[in-house]
């Protein structure tokens, strides 16, 4: 079975194994929510996925980071 990529192409359909299809959502939406530099670390424990943490840095040279209201710093 194949279904269509974000790009039009078909690709194989494959069964998550660890994850459940709202945790690759949610990571995604902390991959989309860091700007410029910045880290998603997934911490796995007993071999499930525990923790999501998200690290955002700035450069010292640019400048003042923007203010993000509070939901963004989930």
């Amino acid at each position: 079975m194949k279904k269509a990529d974000i790009h039009g192409e078909q690709q194989p359909v494959t069964k998550l194994k660890k994850l459940k299809p709202e945790q690759v959502q949610r990571i995604d939406d902390y991959l989309t929510s860091i700007e410029e530099y910045g880290e998603v670390r997934l911490i796995v424990q007993n071999g499930q996925l525990r923790y999501i943490n998200k690290l955002i840095s700035y450069l010292v040279s640019a400048g003042k980071p923007k203010k993000k209201n509070l939901q963004d710093t989930e």
